[in-house]
């Protein structure tokens, strides 16, 4: 049950009579509309519930709004706030647009691809002409050349994704030629990409080792809200765009709340709710609160203020983005609206605070994935993970996410390393569990980092890491591989699949892989290539090698896996980059520490 139980089930249930009745008892603008549009006249919002919102993100959007309903009601009962849902064929069927009163269009969060693919063509023109109409994408005036009535769109967390031009899921590229994109495309009321989920935060495709598929997270507004795989920019591929040092700044970009606790690869301050024009685009989910249903938080993760507080700050922001001014119930705790970035840098690693490195003027970058005792584990934003334009493997991330501490609550910050075991050194580590039926690669990438451009400079790298691989042959016909038990256990540890006349077949190495490279260029050097067989052990390497007088490097980590297997897992720790002034200005890329290859 949700928070005050018998006041919101009352709510609810008188909310679902309004919407039962509004159809056969309200006045419709059959004008509006095509076949059977059931939008009232007199609305003003419009919440989706096309297939594809979520069982919890339906329950969060009504609750809301029943609640700012009451806050606008009459004595005698009437409700000025007049607010309704449309499913896609409602969605279809009314020409939004045309509908004067109705200035906010509300897309709640759940399933963004099959959101798209409910509403189809008509529907998502529908919405987009509702949006334009006074966004000045398209025109400022309605066909009689007056002005057009205000309008907003207000999207959360997948309703964040459905208004981009495009977008990243989790180190994947999903573009016009992806899945249905090109029938279905996104709205593109934000003409950029973002991306998600933030697997730093938790991975919402994959979830926990208890489902759970959400984090309570900081915001920079000092509010506490829920993350469940909503998008941002900055975070890893997708361009930085409301940063003026960005070369894709565009000045149209306004951040209005900020992640406390995480950051991007390409900004120190990452989005968590944006402005573009008018539409309101949450990667958190204010609107949130406890509920039952099997993708709701577990009762009492947010308190009752901090629910009633969110929903206040929610709700000015969404009277500004449409016009609207509805009352707003005052709530225990006030809402803030300080927009202010909360980092001026990036956080100094935890590495570099240690007795080992602190002070090491030596050092050009380390990572010991490593955090003091209640410091937020804010994940891998040192490095970049890989892009694909296919279906690739779970991306890198940290042993922090609660899916590595099977035996601990969520948020709790306890538990054991059951799978992978224990961290070198510290209490936590880089991992990639790649999770495929074929052959990828799965990359981590250092910044650009800054070298004293000398020929008598020399490199030492050093890391720790372990693994295992269960390799799976990846061939087409081959004959002897299904006659033979020898051959296939052969092959099997091999993994390679040997061409035979009138058959096909392909070698395919499974592994890991560290590289460096110089001066921004993609001529990568091997510092060690192994095949990994050994779960539970920590392997040291150290390479020393000359800087050819660059005047940066980037160092790179390759997890590469042909097997579907639970258990198949690349780790990484205690990673760090020393200059050393050296006269060996003749030593090779890689003078010593060479792996076996694959």
């Amino acid at each position: 049950m949700r928070w005050f139980p018998l006041l919101l089930a009352v709510g609810l249930l008188d909310g679902a009579a309004v919407l039962k009745t509004s159809a056969s008892a309200g006045t419709k603008n059959s004008a509006a509309g095509v076949g059977d549009c059931p939008l009232r006249d007199d609305t003003s919002i419009v919440y989706s519930l096309a297939t594809g919102v979520g069982p919890g993100s339906r329950i969060w959007v009504q609750d809301f709004l029943w609640w700012w309903a009451q806050a606008n009601t009459l004595p005698n009962g009437t409700s000025l706030l007049k607010y309704q849902a449309l499913d896609e064929a409602g969605i279809q069927n009314c020409k939004l647009s045309q509908f004067s009163n109705l200035r906010l269009f509300i897309n709640p969060g759940g399933n963004a691809y099959d959101q798209l693919t409910a509403l189809g063509e008509t529907g998502v023109q529908n919405v987009r002409d509702f949006v334009w109409r006074s966004a000045g994408q398209q025109s400022e005036s309605d066909t009689n050349g007056t002005a057009a009535p205000q309008s907003g769109y207000a999207g959360f967390c997948a309703g964040g994704y459905m208004a981009a031009h495009d977008f990243i899921w989790e180190s994947m590229y999903e573009g016009v030629d992806y899945y249905n994109f090109r029938k279905d495309p996104p709205f593109n009321f934000v003409p950029h990409t973002v991306e998600g989920s933030l697997v730093d935060l938790t991975d919402d495709q994959f979830g926990d080792q208890f489902g759970y598929q959400y984090r309570l997270v900081n915001v920079s507004n000092g509010h506490q809200m829920f993350y469940y795989g909503g998008s941002s920019f900055g975070y890893n591929g997708a361009p930085a765009v409301h940063e003026p040092a960005s070369p894709d700044y565009d000045p149209l970009m306004e951040v209005v709340l900020y992640y406390t606790d995480f950051y991007g690869h390409l900004t120190f301050n990452l989005p968590a709710a944006w402005k573009y024009r008018n539409a309101f685009l949450t990667s958190i989910h204010a609107e949130a609160d406890n509920c039952s249903v099997y993708d709701c938080p577990t009762e009492g993760s947010i308190p009752v203020n901090n629910i009633l507080q969110n929903r206040a700050w929610l709700a000015e922001h969404l009277n500004n983005i449409s016009g609207l001014s509805y009352k707003i119930p005052t709530v225990p705790l006030p809402p803030s609206f300080d927009t202010t970035p909360p980092h001026s840098s990036y956080p100094t690693p935890h590495c570099r605070r240690t007795a080992r490195h602190q002070g090491d003027v030596q050092l050009v970058f380390c990572d010991d994935f490593d955090t003091d005792a209640g410091e937020v584990a804010s994940g891998l934003w040192q490095w970049q993970r890989n892009q694909s334009n296919d279906m690739s493997s779970q991306p890198w991330n940290t042993t922090f996410l609660d899916a590595w501490k099977p035996d601990a609550q969520p948020g709790s910050g306890g538990g054991t390393l059951t799978n992978f075991g224990s961290a070198q050194s510290g209490n936590g580590w880089a991992v990639a569990v790649p999770m495929s039926d074929k052959s990828q690669a799965v990359t981590i990438t250092t910044h650009h980092l800054e070298l004293v451009p000398t020929s008598t400079q020399t490199l030492n790298v050093s890391f720790y890491y372990k693994g295992m691989f269960h390799c799976r042959v990846m061939c087409n016909h081959c004959e002897n591989f299904t006659k033979s038990a020898k051959f296939r256990a052969l092959y099997f540890v091999a993994c390679m699949c040997e061409p035979r006349t009138g058959n096909t077949g392909s070698r395919v190495g499974s592994g890991f892989i560290a590289s460096a490279a110089y001066d921004g260029l993609d001529d990568w050097y091997t510092i060690l290539s192994t095949r990994l067989a050994d779960a539970t052990t920590w392997q040291y390497h150290s390479a020393v090698f000359a800087s050819k007088a660059a005047s940066s490097m980037r160092l790179k980590f390759t997890c590469i896996t042909s097997a579907n297997a639970s258990d198949n897992f690349c780790g990484v720790d205690t990673v760090a980059v020393s200059a050393v002034a050296s006269a060996a200005s003749a030593m090779s890329p890689i003078e010593q520490g060479r792996g076996s290859t694959l």
